[in-house]
C-alpha cells in the first residue's frame, strides 16, 4: 500500500505540475501579464492537492488511481475554459468544490447504509419518473430541449440526477430476479424514463437511459433475445425520431456531410473538425488559434477546443484515461461481495463510457452529434456534481471490497 501511495503521489505531482505550467503559459502569454490566470491556476492546484491529502488521510481504502485520473481530466477542462471565458471558470471551481463535497458524502453514507438500500428498487424508480415528470411541468427550454430548471441563479438538469436513480433502480429489479417478469418491468420503467425525455426533446439523455437498460439487463441476466429485442425496439424509436424532430434530421445530414451546408446545418461539425485538424499533434498553443469559432465549446464541443490548444496528443490520452477508468471501474465490479453492488458499479462505469464515447464521437463526426458533455472535462455544474457523486459511488464500493478482503486475510481459511 505504501508503494501505491507514493505511485499515485507522484502521479498527482504530475498533474500540479502540469495545471500550473499551463497557467503559467496563459498568464505569460499576454502583455501585461494575466495575473487571473496564475491566480485561479495556483486555487486549482491548491484544491488538487487539498482533494488528495483528504482521500489519502482519511479515506485510505478508495481507489487514488481514480482520483488522480479525474483530477487531470478537470485540470485539462479548466484550462481550455479558462481560454474561452474566465468568468465560466470561476462558476466551474464552485461545481467542482460542491461535486467535492459530495462525493465525500456519498462515500461516508454508502460505506455505512450501502447494505441496506438494495432493496428500494421501486422508490428509486418514482425519485427518477418524478424528476422527469418535475422538469416537464416546470421546467425551461434552453438549447432547444426543456430539461432545465431555474433555482435562484443556478441552472440544473433533473435527468442528471435521474441518471443516478436509473442505476439504483435496474440494479435492484435485476439483483432480486432475472425472468422476464423482471425484464418487463425494468423495459416498462425505462419506456416511462424515455417518454417524459422525448417530451422534453432531451434526445442525448434518453440514448443514455436506454443503453443503460441494455447493457444491465444483458450483463445480469445473459438473455441474448431480449437484448435484441430491446435494440430493436430502440432502432425503430431512432428510426420515428428521425422523421418526428427537425433537429434530429438535421444532425443527421450534418453527420453524413458537413460540406453540403457548411453555413447551416453542418456549421458545427465543420468548425469542430476544423479546430481538431488546425492542432495537429501538439496544438496551437493556449490561448492561440479561433476557439470561440466553435459552437457551444465549453460544454458540447470542448474535446475540439482541447486538439486545438493542447494538440491530438491531449486528445488521446484523454481517450486513454477513460479506458483505463473504465477498467477499474470492471475490476471492482467483479470484485464486489454482492450482486447489486456489482450492477451498481458496471452501470455507474457505463454511464461515464458512454457519455465519453458519445461526445468524442459526436465531435470528431464518427457518431451524430447528440449534446452530451464530456465528463469531469465539459462546463456544467449538474453534469460535474452528479459525475462527482458516481466517483462517490465507485470509491465507497471500492471500499466495501477493500474491507471484505482485509477480513479474508485476516482470518485463516479453517477458521472462516
Amino acid at each position: 500500500m505504501a508503494a501505491q501511495r507514493i505511485k499515485y503521489g507522484d502521479i498527482m505531482s504530475l498533474v500540479l505540475l502540469f495545471n500550473i505550467g499551463a497557467f503559467s503559459l496563459l498568464t505569460l502569454s499576454q502583455k501585461p501579464l494575466d495575473t487571473n490566470a496564475i491566480l485561479l491556476g495556483g486555487i486549482i492546484s491548491l484544491i488538487f492537492a487539498f482533494q488528495y491529502m483528504v482521500f489519502t488521510l482519511f479515506l485510505k481504502r478508495t481507489d487514488k488511481l481514480i482520483l488522480v485520473l479525474i483530477s487531470f481530466l478537470a485540470s485539462v477542462g479548466f484550462i481550455a475554459i479558462y481560454v474561452l471565458d474566465t468568468s465560466l471558470l470561476i462558476r466551474q471551481i464552485e461545481w467542482y468544490l460542491i461535486g467535492f463535497v459530495i462525493s465525500i458524502a456519498t462515500i461516508v453514507f454508502l460505506r455505512y447504509f450501502l447494505k441496506y438500500i438494495y432493496k428500494y428498487k421501486y422508490l428509486y424508480m418514482a425519485a427518477t419518473i418524478g424528476l422527469l415528470l418535475f422538469t416537464l411541468i416546470f421546467g425551461k427550454e434552453i438549447g432547444g430541449a426543456k430539461n432545465w430548471v431555474t433555482i435562484g441563479r443556478y441552472n440544473f438538469q433533473p435527468s442528471e440526477f435521474g441518471k443516478v436513480m436509473l442505476i439504483f433502480a435496474l440494479a435492484s429489479l435485476f439483483s432480486e430476479g432475472k425472468g422476464f417478469k423482471h425484464i418487463i418491468i425494468g423495459g416498462a420503467f425505462t419506456g416511462t424514463c424515455l417518454i417524459f425525455l422525448v417530451l422534453q426533446r432531451d434526445l442525448g439523455a434518453a440514448m443514455l437511459y436506454f443503453l443503460i437498460y441494455v447493457i444491465l439487463m444483458f450483463i445480469s441476466t445473459s438473455n441474448l433475445y431480449m437484448t435484441l429485442a430491446a435494440l430493436g425496439v430502440g432502432g425503430l424509436g431512432a428510426f420515428a425520431s428521425y422523421h418526428l424532430f427537425g433537429h434530429v434530421k438535421v444532425r443527421i445530414l450534418a453527420w453524413r456531410n458537413p460540406w453540403a451546408d457548411i453555413t447551416g446545418g453542418g456549421y458545427q461539425i465543420a468548425q469542430s473538425l476544423f479546430a481538431i485538424a488546425g492542432g495537429s499533434w501538439v496544438g496551437v498553443g493556449l490561448g492561440n488559434g479561433r476557439p470561440n469559432d466553435i459552437p457551444v465549446p465549453s460544454s458540447d464541443f470542448i474535446f475540439s477546443v482541447i486538439c486545438e490548444q493542447f494538440g491530438l496528443i491531449i486528445g488521446v490520452i484523454i481517450i486513454i484515461i477513460f479506458f483505463i477508468i473504465i477498467l477499474r471501474g470492471v475490476s471492482i465490479a467483479l470484485r464486489a461481495t454482492e450482486e447489486f453492488y456489482s450492477l451498481v458499479v458496471i452501470g455507474t462505469v457505463a454511464m461515464i463510457a458512454l457519455q465519453a464515447f458519445i461526445n468524442i464521437g459526436g465531435v470528431t463526426k464518427f457518431i451524430p452529434l447528440t449534446g452530451i458533455t464530456l465528463p469531469f472535462v465539459s462546463y456544467g455544474g449538474s453534469s460535474m456534481v452528479v459525475k462527482f457523486m458516481m466517483f462517490g459511488i465507485l470509491q465507497a464500493i471500492y471500499a466495501v471490497n477493500e474491507q471484505h478482503e482485509d477480513k479474508l486475510r485476516r482470518y485463516p481459511l479453517e477458521e472462516r
